[in-house]
């Protein structure tokens, strides 16, 4: 679960994500639905669409990991899914926000153009 912060992304999947999902499900939606690649060691965040729930999957040297966050009070910044007139909306960001976790700061993300 040792993660170094300096050399890994974070990608986040904007909108509503059905959080039922586990790790074979959202694998699966990061390479089919965000193009992404699940064994990259890059981190992917979902979350529900009250925006209290949090899981963030990604690979570890020799198996996935699946954390879990939820909020009893407040809500975590989600971007939204826009639809753009002539284009699908997009699946996946790369994002510049902060997010507390366990009382402290961990990353910052920006949304990628």
């Amino acid at each position: 679960m040792f993660l170094d912060w300096s050399r890994v992304k974070i990608y986040v999947r904007p909108g509503v994500t059905d959080l039922r999902k586990q790790i074979n499900g959202l694998a699966n939606l990061v390479s089919e639905g965000m193009a992404g690649e699940p064994l990259s060691g890059n981190v992917y965040l979902f979350s529900n669409g009250e925006r209290r729930l949090l899981k963030a999957l990604y690979w570890d040297r020799n198996g996935f990991c699946l954390w879990h966050k939820r909020l009893e009070r407040d809500r975590f910044p989600w971007p939204v899914r826009k639809r753009r007139r002539g284009r699908s909306p997009g699946n996946n960001c790369e994002c510049s926000w902060t997010v507390l976790i366990s009382g402290r700061l961990i990353k910052v993300w920006t949304i990628a153009q």
